[in-house]
């Protein structure tokens, strides 16, 4: 079990901490293969340069975390929820994310090339930065995030609701905004981009 407040540069092999609760521990430049968070509940856990591979999040439950410059790579995270999170710098690669709860939180600067966040509430999450290639945001309902300088290209907002956002840099060649509500700020963003010059 994990008793300590502070582990660093520690390797954890299928560790089980099923439906554990897990509070305010820190981990530092720790590796974590095939271990297991089922239906855990993590609060106020800090994980810095951390490395996830084959773990699973299945259900587990992740309040005030903070996740930041980690790698999560072939993780099973079916029904995973972050609430209020930081996640600056963290890369996910093959992590499914299409029954994933995101409430809140900062995720500048994270890579989340080709995840699935259709149909999804998203508010309130600042993604500056973040590299959101490929992702999919179709039929989603986003309001109050921030996308500004993001990696959007072959993104999918497709019949999404996205309006009350911060949009810049859009790649609108290959960015898929088709039939999706946006408001007048979006609008004049991408006649700007078009070379249009926008009068109030």
């Amino acid at each position: 079990m994990l008793t300590e407040k502070l582990y660093e540069n520690q390797k954890f092999l299928e560790l089980e901490y099923e439906e554990g609760t897990l509070k305010l521990v820190t981990f530092k430049g720790c590796d974590f293969r095939a271990c297991t968070f089922t239906g855990a509940i993590v609060q106020g856990c800090i994980f810095e340069k951390c490395v996830f591979s084959g773990c699973k999040f299945n259900g587990a439950e992740f309040e005030n975390c903070a996740f930041l410059n980690c790698k999560c790579k072939f993780c099973d995270m079916f029904t995973t929820s972050f609430v209020s999170g930081k996640m600056t710098g963290t890369v996910f690669s093959d992590c499914e994310f299409s029954t994933v709860t995101i409430a809140q939180g900062n995720w500048s600067y994270t890579g989340l090339q080709h995840c699935d966040f259709s149909g999804k509430c998203l508010e309130n999450i600042n993604f500056q930065c973040a590299d959101l290639r490929f992702a999919n945001f179709s039929k989603a309902r986003v309001t109050g995030c921030d996308f500004t300088d993001c990696m959007l290209s072959n993104a999918s907002f497709r019949n999404a609701d996205i309006r009350d956002n911060i949009f810049n840099n859009m790649d609108l060649q290959t960015t898929d905004i088709k039939g999706a509500k946006i408001d007048i700020g979006l609008a004049a963003t991408i006649a700007s981009m078009l070379g249009a010059k926008c009068f109030y």
